[in-house]
């Protein structure tokens, strides 16, 4: 119901003949001189529309406050023109105005000194009105502009939702959005007593691939803060990393065969933030890890190979954060056991693929991560294999933020010349360096270059094909 509701919103939106002749001038100027004279224009007609608003017709407010977002967008200054009239269109019982009016709200009131006392009342009968998509609208508007005077009269509120079995995963997942911004604005008063308990349970129970998203973007914040209040969390962090590392989801979730990548990604992240669990957790922590690395290290399916190279792009970034994240969270669990000289001598392994045939942004997570690993108790050992690959890579590395992290790790390695073990200076790292660069070519491979980022299929060592340039549309 909701998301048909939204469809035939979105629809009368883009009907508007107005704001879509608005845009097109807009993007037809050729110099910022044109572009602000056209929208002083748009502001004078505008004004005179709001001196007499008992003329205008629901209609023409949406009309008008979507310029203004529009033109605030664009950057220039609006000063308080439309503020009222959003308020009433928020006010309105009808989707379609509420919606305009919430989001010049949620972008134009942003930090407003005075939007508590506006629009409090509004919001609040929202939330209350039990009919879901105008609580959603309100709660998203909340999360966004919420200050210290919203949040004392809707705390109570916005935490009840998490607690009651009969609310909805959508609007659970929008009281995730506002008790992060509630947190954020007074961590003291956050009630982790009341919630913690339902959110653990939460996290590990949950079906909703969507809501424990929402939720662990949450509990990052939220969960180190107050340990105590939060039973389990570890376990039910670790239960969910193993199912999405193991079992199959919903394909809802599943983004160019990647499960629940930004799910994933945050669990990995939660878990870098908790203690390190007990032996048994520990070990399906790390077969997660074991089996998620193995899935980033994997050659891509073939029906991959098939779509378009932007596709493929999205297949490989994936693999490269869940991987950056696993190597964190194989530094944070800092110990001398086997397993986890195994979990680190893993990720260093395949964090070192990465240094050849990606771009800059990819080269510097990876080195990055290798720095993490670095400064483990068993960095050192782990790293030795690969410190010649290394001082290949600074050797023929032309971007300076990459240059310095890579000498971040090679200081931190013993010199390979000594028998005694010494820890390489930047002099020497330099020389190495220098030595290494007379002897092999600093030239890329042809074609390389072409992408800023995964210019090369690193697990199969093939290079994609450019995408297709395409007209843009007006």
């Amino acid at each position: 119901c909701c998301v048909g509701q939204s469809s035939r919103v979105s629809s009368a939106m883009s009907q508007m003949r107005g704001l879509r002749n608005f845009i097109y001038e807009i993007k037809k100027c050729k110099t910022p001189q044109e572009e602000t004279a056209r929208v002083d224009h748009e502001l004078q007609k505008i004004r005179a529309a709001f001196e007499n608003p008992k003329k205008l017709s629901g209609y023409d407010r949406k009309k008008y406050v979507n310029k203004l977002v529009m033109i605030y967008l664009l950057g220039h200054k609006i000063a308080a023109i439309g503020f009222s009239e959003a308020l009433n269109l928020a006010s309105s019982p009808k989707i379609a105005e509420k919606l305009t009016g919430y989001t010049y709200a949620s972008i134009v009131m942003l930090n407003t000194a005075d939007l508590s006392s506006s629009i409090i009342e509004c919001i609040r009968n929202d939330i209350q009105s039990g009919k879901e998509l105008i609580m959603s609208l309100a709660m998203n508007c909340l999360s966004t502009v919420a200050g210290r005077n919203l949040m004392t009269h809707l705390l109570s509120t916005i935490a009840n939702f998490v607690l009651l079995s009969e609310i909805s995963p959508l609007i659970k997942k929008k009281a995730f959005m506002c008790l992060l911004r509630f947190f954020r604005l007074a961590p003291e008063t956050f009630p982790h007593k009341l919630v913690g308990h339902e959110l653990s349970v939460i996290l590990e129970s949950s079906s909703d691939i969507g809501l424990v998203t929402s939720l662990a973007n949450l509990l990052r914040s939220t969960a180190p803060e107050s340990l105590p209040d939060y039973p389990n969390i570890v376990e039910a962090a670790a239960a969910r990393l193993n199912k999405l590392a193991t079992t199959t989801i919903d394909p809802c979730y599943v983004y160019h065969l990647v499960n629940a990548p930004w799910l994933t990604v945050s669990l990995l992240n939660l878990l870098q933030r908790l203690p390190m669990p007990e032996p048994g957790t520990l070990a399906s922590v790390q077969t997660s890890i074991r089996n998620l690395v193995d899935r980033c290290t994997r050659p891509p399916p073939e029906r991959v190979r098939d779509v378009p190279f932007r596709n493929k792009l999205s297949y490989y970034h994936c693999s490269y954060a869940i991987l950056f994240q696993c190597a964190h969270l194989c530094a944070a669990y800092d110990n001398l056991s086997v397993s986890s000289r195994e979990m680190q001598t893993l990720t260093a392994g395949a964090l070192i693929k990465l240094l050849k045939n990606n771009g800059p942004t990819t080269k510097w997570c990876a080195v990055n991560a290798l720095l993490a690993l670095a400064q483990t108790r068993l960095g050192s050992e782990v790293l030795a294999p690969h410190q010649q690959q290394l001082i290949d890579c600074l050797a023929v590395e032309a971007n300076a933020t990459v240059i310095t992290e890579l000498r971040a790790v090679l200081e931190l390695l013993d010199d390979p010349a000594l028998e005694t073990p010494v820890t390489l200076t930047p002099a020497r790292i330099q020389e190495l360096a220098d030595s290494r660069r007379s002897e092999i070519s600093p030239a890329r491979p042809e074609g390389e270059g072409a992408f800023e980022e995964g210019d090369h299929d690193y697990f199969a060592g093939e290079q994609p094909d450019a995408p297709a340039s395409g007209s843009e549309e007006d």
